[in-house]
């Protein structure tokens, strides 16, 4: 798989005991977004969407400014139970990063995701052809 075939992005949250957003989600490096609504999300099943450049350049934009290559591959207690995971991962100009973020991850952290769910939020997703 060369590191064009990766995504640009991974974003997922995971399950908890309560009504956490459980999604999956891949942005392709041209910018094509595959969705997976799994539970308590809006949109349930596959979706896909695509970002225009602007909405592309903003997230990598913020991914520079929270220097996630910089921080650590996982932010996590193993003593806590019910706490939803929010796992990322970034495919970016060679560099390739994965972060599992399940207990106090760094506050910039936070705004990479805002920033994901606001766009997020804006686009017109489009009943995903399923491709088996």
């Amino acid at each position: 798989v060369s590191v064009s075939d990766e995504p640009l992005i991974t974003y997922r949250r995971t399950y908890c005991f309560g009504m956490c957003p459980v999604f999956r989600s891949s942005i392709s490096q041209d910018g094509l977004i595959s969705y997976e609504g799994v539970n308590f999300v809006d949109n349930m099943g596959h979706y896909e969407a695509t970002l225009s450049a602007a909405q592309k350049n903003s997230i990598i934009q913020k991914i520079y400014e929270v220097n996630y290559f910089e921080l650590d591959s996982s932010y996590d207690n193993e003593y806590l139970m019910d706490v939803p995971s929010i796992v990322t991962s970034v495919n970016f100009e060679g560099k390739s990063h994965e972060i599992l973020d399940r207990y106090e991850g760094p506050k910039e952290l936070k705004k990479l995701y805002k920033e994901l769910d606001d766009i997020f939020a804006t686009l017109e997703w489009k009943p995903a052809t399923e491709i088996e």
